[in-house]
This record gives C-alpha cells, structure tokens and sequence, in this order.
C-alpha cells in the first residue's frame, strides 16, 4: 500500500470513512511510524496525491556499469482516488546511456493525469564518471638532483 491507496476506516459498526493517508509522521532514528493523519475522499470526487516512483531493473544498469540518475522520487496526480496505482514502475533494465525518461513518457491509467510538467526528466542513464589522473601534476614535481660536495681546489 502506498500513500495514494484507498482505505475504509471502520468507526463503529456502522459508520466508515474512505480515506487516504495524508501525511506519516516517522521518529528521527528508528523511522518507526509516530502518527498517520487520514483525509477522507470521496470515490466520485477528483483528488490529488503524490505517488511514488519505483525502477525496476536498477541492478542491471549498475551491473553493465552505468549510473542513473533519478531527478524525481515521486510524482503529483489528479484523477478519482479509486484510479490512483500504488505506485509506478518503470523497467530500466534495457536501457541505454543517454536515454531518459520525462513525465510524458510515463503511461497512467485511465482517468488519471499528472499535475507534474509533462518535460520534467524523471531519470536518466549514462556512463559512469571516470577521473582522469592529473599527469600535469607529476611533470611539475622538480626532479631530484644529486648535488656533489665541492673540493678544495673548486672552493678557492
């Protein structure tokens, strides 16, 4: 489940609520969950929620030797709550360096939009940055020189 699920909150016996969860409060070290706060949506409404983006395929790329780049971790949507997936998976595993994906590239279900610019990069892949090592510095290191004590004779 993810924060743009849909959940019945049982009151009592016979009063329940449709909600989403709006916000999770964690604890600063452990991460364990302090608080939830729900929002109560209705089914036939529009709503909006950010939803989660998940790459499927990442330890391919990484193992080929390529590095991704995620430029958004999740993404802002607007359709009826019932509509909205859990999150969205995109498989990068085939991917290529230079190839990227933007919002507009994603595919949605039906009824649902994205509030995010449809030109936003969501990830891209590369090749891995590779330092160069700096051959100016050894060539700017002064040789050692043998310096040979002088004699009487040159002294004079």
């Amino acid at each position: 489940h993810g924060l743009s699920s849909i959940y019945t909150l049982q009151a009592d016996k016979k009063t329940a609520y449709t909600a989403m969860i709006h916000e999770i409060q964690h604890a600063p070290v452990s991460r364990e969950w302090l608080h939830v706060t729900f929002q109560s949506v209705s089914l036939t409404e529009e709503a909006t929620a950010d939803v989660s983006v998940h790459l499927k395929g990442r330890d391919v790329l990484l193992h080929k030797g390529f590095e991704l780049q995620q430029q958004l971790e999740s993404i802002q949507i607007k359709g009826l709550p019932g509509d909205f997936p859990a999150s969205i998976e995109i498989d990068v595993s085939s991917m290529e360096p230079g190839e990227q994906v933007t919002i507009a590239d994603l595919k949605l279900p039906k009824g649902v939009t994205s509030l995010t610019e449809s030109d936003r990069m969501v990830f891209a892949v590369s090749y891995p940055r590779i330092r160069e090592k700096e051959t100016a510095d050894k060539q700017a290191t002064p040789a050692v020189e043998t310096v040979k004590p002088a004699t009487d004779s040159e002294v004079k």
